[in-house]
């Protein structure tokens, strides 16, 4: 044996055994090595214990080893997330954790390569769990949830779809009645019928509105129809470019072919009248008031319900800006929008395109597409038009000969600029304070010398 601090080595050739009432080896300063080729085994009370079937004891360290996002509030994806709104992040952890582990947890969004930290107060859980959820408002970013450091592979990528285009405002359905259910019925024709009236397109129906419809029917061939319906358009209701349009418009009627019709002539006429403008004006206050609500964001101004009369409460509130409509005794007897186009019956606005400057400006550009029935219906010849010869073949043909009508449809872009600062407000009130400026110098040009 050696002194202390010193090597003990003993070499045995063959088997060496040791036996004693207590046995203690101590490397209090080193390690404690058995080597062996094969195993090393230790007997005790319970069998002993072989050390070549040692199972390392687990790692219970906490980690988040998922997060996903973002989820709808029944768990499911989001497939189209929409900027700045608030949906919720999952993270998943390797075990259940304690809630005195889990309040530790962290989450970090990263937006444009810059790292933001959010801090969410879990005092309201109770329980163990192997769950956490919050609710983080969207951008184009990567979300982390971590206990000591985020790591790509615990974290989800967030990308926000162009929200582009979105409705504004959607009024009735092309084609369908003013409940957006049945056929409207203008657009009906031969002796079929809506399910609104089930039995009012009869012929016995047709005939008792008057003697000369009773007798048009039996006597009049389909071309001395048309010819009639010619002449009261161009002769009443048509001059200029828009004759051609309304005699090109019953050339598609009489075709039957149904479907759409466009015309670029229709649509400049349709830019320049005053509802249009009226219109669109209106259009332009609703957008930018959505926009300034919303802090020149555009995520959340979208409107897709279709709203089925002009003044309902929609879910900017109340509708009140009407529709196009063009029925002046000009528009019917000195221009041609009243036979072509009339009353508006159905419309859409889309906000389609928008530019943000640095300054507070922005651009935005509207989309707005109108609709109307190139058709009658009942009540057009239980009015004044039933003495028009010319309504009376119209009707005759769509609902007695069957020839099909169609929707008329005018659609147009326009472009304004505006501040996120000013909503409708701001905006009707420049326009009424530039109204009086304009009147003012108009009254003065009209004053004499001296009456300044």
């Amino acid at each position: 044996m050696a002194g202390e601090g010193g090597n003990i080595v003993r070499n045995v050739f063959g088997k060496s055994y040791k036996e004693a009432e207590h046995i203690m080896k101590d490397a209090s300063k080193g390690t404690l090595d058995f080597k062996s080729p094969q195993e090393n085994t230790f007997y005790g009370k319970k069998g002993g214990k072989k050390f070549d079937e040692y199972q390392p004891k687990k790692d219970n360290i906490l980690l988040v080893t998922k997060v996903e996002g973002p989820l709808d509030d029944n768990g499911g994806k989001i497939a189209k997330p929409k900027e700045g709104e608030k949906y919720w992040f999952k993270a998943t952890f390797n075990r259940t954790a304690t809630k005195s582990e889990y309040k530790k947890l962290q989450w970090k969004e990263k937006i444009n390569g810059i790292s933001a930290p959010f801090f969410f107060d879990y005092s309201s859980l109770t329980g163990n769990t192997a769950t956490i959820q919050v609710r983080l408002p969207c951008y184009d970013m990567r979300v982390y949830a971590y206990f000591k450091t985020p790591i790509d592979k615990a974290s989800v990528e967030v990308k926000i779809a162009n929200p582009l285009p979105l409705y504004i405002d959607r009024f009735k359905i092309k084609g369908k009645d003013r409940k957006g259910i049945n056929m409207a019925d203008d657009m009906c024709y031969g002796l079929g019928v809506s399910n609104q009236y089930p039995s009012r397109y009869t012929l016995q129906d047709v005939e008792s509105k008057g003697i000369w419809i009773k007798s048009e029917i039996r006597d009049k061939t389909d071309e001395e129809l048309w010819a009639g319906f010619k002449r009261m358009v161009g002769t009443l209701f048509s001059v200029g470019e828009l004759e051609t349009v309304a005699l090109d418009m019953i050339e598609k009627f009489k075709r039957s072919e149904g479907g759409e019709y466009t015309s670029p002539i229709l649509t400049k006429h349709v830019l320049q009248h005053p509802s249009n403008q009226r219109f669109c004006l209106s259009m332009e206050d609703e957008i930018a008031d959505r926009i300034k609500k919303n802090h020149g964001s555009i995520a959340s101004i979208e409107d897709n319900e279709i709203h089925f009369t002009d003044d309902e409460i929609g879910k900017f509130g109340r509708r009140g800006w009407g529709h196009p409509q063009f029925s002046t005794m000009k528009d019917t007897f000195m221009g041609g929008l009243t036979i072509c186009m009339n009353d508006t019956w159905a419309y859409e606005v889309q906000l389609t395109k928008f530019n943000k400057s640095g300054n507070g400006t922005y651009d935005a550009t509207y989309k707005v597409v109108l609709y109307d029935h190139f058709g009658l219906d009942m009540p057009d010849i239980e009015k004044k038009y039933y003495y028009l010869l010319g309504f009376r073949y119209w009707f005759i043909l769509q609902h007695i000969r069957g020839y099909k009508p169609f929707i008329t449809k005018v659609e147009f872009e326009k472009t304004f600029k505006e501040s996120i600062n000013n909503g409708k407000a701001e905006r009707q009130s420049k326009r009424r304070t530039e109204k009086e400026r304009e009147d003012r110098l108009r009254n003065m040009g009209r004053r004499r010398p001296g009456e300044y």
